[in-house]
Formats: structure tokens, C-alpha cells, sequence
């Protein structure tokens, strides 16, 4: 089973990480062969209000895609 890494990207949108996300997953990607490289960025207004829904929120969130990985 090949092994996968994912790369998450919290606080920030597409005009701030720009290719960043692209460009490391592609960086890693090619250093390491065997892992499937991925990278996901967290919807860019779910880390306001309290804190503890926030982090309930990104828990579930991260959850999720971890799921949908495997």
C-alpha cells in the first residue's frame, strides 16, 4: 500500500499561498517517488469566531478529507 502525504494549508487563500501549495506538493512529490503527495487548503473563513468551534470545525473538516483519502 503506498503511503500518501497530505499537505494542509490553513490562513490564507489562493492570492496568498498563490502556486505554493502547487509547487511543494510537486517538490515532494518528486523527492519522494513512493508517497502520493497531496494538498489540500481549508476554507479561508472557518478560523473565525471561538475558538473551540474553529478547531471542532478543522477536526471534522480534516476528518473528512483523510477519510475521502483512504
Amino acid at each position: 500500500m503506498k503511503k500518501t502525504l497530505l499537505l494542509v494549508f490553513v490562513h490564507g487563500s489562493d492570492n496568498t499561498f498563490g502556486h505554493f501549495p502547487q509547487d511543494l506538493a510537486s517538490l515532494l512529490h518528486n523527492a519522494l517517488p513512493k508517497v502520493d503527495v497531496q494538498s489540500v487548503q481549508y476554507p479561508r473563513f472557518e478560523t473565525r469566531g471561538d475558538l473551540r468551534e474553529c478547531v471542532a470545525k478543522f477536526k471534522e473538516w480534516l476528518q473528512n478529507k483523510v477519510i475521502d483519502l483512504e
